[in-house]
């Protein structure tokens, strides 16, 4: 009995200290997003190629809820055995700490560290095709006759700011009717109870193509590869550049060489032709910083919306 209770305890020892087996860490891929959607798709399609250059199990853990916090608290979360990282986007760590002024927020961000940028996707601006609305300066000169209404996924997101800094842009009144999500807001537009919004290429695609949307711009430096045919708001005189974007970050307490190991597969996985035609079909680009490059982004990125969060007086809490 004993020696066969030696031979078993050897044996997880063994298997303990072989790459790749189940008993080795595994990763988990935290998302403040629940299953199904663009970028649920992407971490599902970024696992493959993980495992394959890390030698370890990746599974995918959606935790939506509170603006990122439980994403957030489930990251930090670490269990013996796991490593945690969270795909995050521009609200979670750019708008969210300006957002909440409670300092549990910024206090939670600033646990994490980057990893790698991954990609972003320029918000394209969108008006109702039969409005009669074709141009900037169309929506410009509406916009003198009468207060404009523009919708958006919610309040504090990308497409609220986007839309209420345009408006300042073209010196017009334009009143937010935030939504539930994307989905709800390019509905209403269709539907004429909304003016404009601001969305993503992934989401408003099959009403641009079905003819009910019509998109004005995109706000971006240069147009987008798969509609080339939209000019950017830069070409139309107005110089704004709004995205989402996502990228890794994990808790700060990570070992450094497992930040590098998982930079060097991210930035593997990202080169993939197959993985770049994919997200190029939802608008998206691939756009791949790692370490300090990405630091430096998300404080550009906050450095571009604190003023316009402050100047508005959104809260979120």
């Amino acid at each position: 009995m004993w020696a066969t209770a030696s031979r078993v305890a050897i044996g997880l020892l063994v298997l303990c200290g072989t790459p790749g087996l189940a008993l080795a860490a595994s990763i988990n891929l935290v998302l403040p997003f629940p299953p199904a959607g663009a970028v649920d798709q992407l971490a599902r399609d970024l696992t493959p190629s993980l495992v394959q250059s890390l030698s370890e199990p990746v599974v995918v853990v959606n935790k939506p809820g509170a603006g990122g916090m439980v994403a957030i608290q489930a990251t930090l979360a670490e269990r013996p055995g796991e490593r945690n990282y969270l795909i995050a986007h521009t609200g979670l760590l750019s708008l969210n700490p300006y957002l909440f002024r409670q300092p549990a927020q910024r206090q939670a961000t600033e646990r994490l560290q980057p990893v790698a940028l991954l990609a972003q996707a320029p918000l394209l601006l969108l008006v109702r095709a039969d409005s009669g609305i074709k141009t900037l300066d169309d929506l410009r000169a509406l916009g003198k006759q009468r207060r404009l209404r523009f919708g958006s996924a919610g309040i504090g997101t990308v497409a609220h700011l986007a839309g209420a800094q345009l408006a300042q842009n073209l010196g017009v009144q334009a009143d937010h009717i935030p939504y539930r999500g994307a989905a709800a807001a390019l509905t209403d537009l269709a539907g004429g109870e909304v003016d404009f919004i601001f969305d993503l290429l992934v989401g408003s695609g099959p009403l641009i193509a079905d003819g009910r949307v019509l998109p004005v711009a995109v706000a971006a430096d240069r147009r987008l590869e798969q509609a080339e045919q939209i000019p950017t708001l830069t070409e139309l005189g107005q110089p704004l550049r709004f995205s989402s974007w996502w990228g890794v970050v994990a808790p700060r307490q990570t070992p450094a060489a497992d930040l590098t190991a998982m930079q060097s597969a991210l930035v593997k996985a990202m080169d993939q032709a197959q993985m770049r035609a994919r997200l190029l079909s939802k608008g998206m680009i691939v756009d791949v910083r790692t370490g300090a490059a990405f630091e430096q982004f998300i404080a550009a990125e906050s450095r571009k919306y604190e003023p316009l969060i402050r100047r508005l007086d959104i809260r979120l809490d």
